[in-house]
């Protein structure tokens, strides 16, 4: 799905779920006041972390490995209800190495060549969110966007000449980038102040510089290879916690 097509739902999504999410709270505080109970405040600012699984897909889930990492996360209350919020977002992401062959067709007679690629990505993101406010289970929507840095690591070894020949390169190139993402999550109260955070993220840092396969040729014995940008898709498994101000 291009970029803006995808913000463009997010932010569709984002307007519906505002509008109910109000008037959801806005129900349960005339609830809370018809039957003398006390209104449950919504927090002002949630902030927390999780250890991160990332699953890399389309062209970088070609070149690398998972992802391990962790993030640390800010969301702040942008009206009285609780249900619009500032969210901000650091991530540290290690992608680690895969080793992909380069085609034969790319290469001369009996040479063979072998691409290591690994990745650490850092990521900056601010964006909405929109959450259940109050209550044992607050389910909660968000859109970010930022910058990022990639530091990819490359080694490219094989034989050349016919084989007779041993080749190794080794490589690294720091990209900076665009990235944005779009995610859904739940915060699950464990007590009155603390609350396990589970969600999913897509996350999309755009333009990594890198070698690909399809960039590697042989001939003769010498070896000819190209950088490209390739777009670090991944959807990012989170399980984390946060604490309620």
């Amino acid at each position: 799905m291009p970029p803006g097509a995808a913000m463009t739902l997010v932010l569709a999504l984002a307007v519906t779920l505002t509008g109910t999410l109000d008037a959801a709270a806005a129900q349960r505080r005339s609830s809370n006041s018809r039957y003398g109970r006390p209104a449950e405040t919504a927090p002002r600012q949630y902030t927390g972390g999780a250890l991160l699984y990332g699953i890399p897909y389309r062209e970088f889930g070609d070149q690398v490995g998972k992802g391990y990492g962790f993030d640390a996360v800010g969301s702040n209350a942008a009206n009285a209800s609780g249900v619009t919020r500032i969210r901000t977002d650091v991530t540290l992401l290690y992608n680690g190495n895969l080793d992909v062959a380069v085609p034969p067709e790319n290469l001369a007679a009996s040479d063979q060549m072998t691409l290591g690629t690994a990745a650490n990505l850092f990521h900056f993101l601010l964006g909405p969110e929109f959450a259940v406010p109050t209550g044992g289970f607050r389910p909660y929507m968000f859109g970010v966007a930022g910058f990022g840095t990639a530091y990819v690591r490359q080694s490219l070894s094989g034989r050349v000449n016919g084989g007779v020949d041993s080749y190794q390169l080794d490589s690294s190139q720091r990209t900076s980038m665009f990235t944005w993402g779009f995610g859904a999550g739940v915060r699950l109260r464990t007590s009155p102040t603390s609350l396990l955070d589970l969600g999913a993220e897509y996350r999309n840092a755009q333009g990594a510089r890198m070698v690909t396969p399809s960039r590697v040729t042989t001939s003769g014995g010498a070896v000819g290879y190209s950088q490209r940008s390739v777009d670090a898709e991944q959807i990012i498994i989170r399980v984390g916690f946060a604490r309620a101000k």
